[in-house]
């Protein structure tokens, strides 16, 4: 387990030094780890990490889905197989209770912050001071400022999040009906029919039925063996395919 997880931290390490433009593109798994490690605990560095920058989608389904798939960091991974879930889908049920609104407050963080920084981001964090361990104000002096600061955000993309959820549009309504808080994200709002929902989802149909996904997109880059060989020659986003 402890191998495990090493190997998954330098791996993760290294995908996410692509982003950083103080890290080679070649640089080796086990560099990029200490490279990582070295932003998080510097004090001035302003872009210690981008976190959930770029953030597009949430798969809730079996890890089959998506094993081998290159999603350049923009998916939220949920393992769940509806092979064990009751009738009821009470498995689905809490899961969507904690995955629907989390992701949704990040994805909508991000998305504020990108598209107004100066009112709904707090601006850039070079000038940022800790007030009494509240929040950050800007200077000696100003308001308590919200949202993510300037250099977090740069590389995001604002967009409502997809939710590609492994179940029937049934049981989806249902759990909508279920539970408020989901049903009001993924529904229009209900004070004013105009206004979007906060997240869009699509279902898949249960394993059960037979249902074959294809994917209907043009021709694009295979991987043959590893996903290193498609990030390493660029630091900009990625198709997510």
């Amino acid at each position: 387990m402890q191998r495990s997880i090493e190997k998954a931290r330098e791996r993760n390490a290294h995908e996410r030094c692509r982003r950083f433009a103080a890290a080679s593109l070649k640089v080796p798994k086990d560099d990029a780890l200490r490279h990582a490690e070295t932003r998080g605990e510097d004090l001035s560095q302003v872009r210690p990490e981008y976190n959930h920058a770029t953030d597009a989608m949430c798969i809730v389904g079996r890890r089959d889905w998506s094993r081998g798939l290159f999603l350049d960091r923009r998916a939220f991974l949920t393992s769940y197989d509806p092979a064990q879930d009751d009738a009821d889908s009470s498995i689905l049920f809490h899961i969507l209770a904690a995955a629907i609104p989390v992701c949704a407050g990040i994805n909508l963080e991000y998305y504020f912050s990108t598209v107004d920084n100066v009112n709904y981001g707090s601006g850039s964090k070079l000038p940022h001071n800790l007030v009494a361990l509240l929040g950050v104000m800007e200077g000696a002096s100003s308001d308590l400022r919200t949202g993510l600061y300037a250099q977090m955000v740069e590389i995001h993309e604002p967009m409502r999040l997809l939710f590609l959820i492994e179940t029937t549009p049934e049981v989806m309504l249902s759990i909508m009906d279920r539970h408020a808080g989901i049903g009001i994200l993924c529904r229009r709002d209900r004070l004013d029919d105009t206004a979007p929902c906060s997240v869009c989802w699509l279902c898949c149909a249960r394993w059960e039925s037979g249902l074959t996904l294809t994917r209907c997109t043009p021709s694009r880059p295979t991987i043959a063996s590893t996903c290193w060989k498609w990030y390493s020659i660029t630091t900009s986003s990625l198709w997510m395919s």
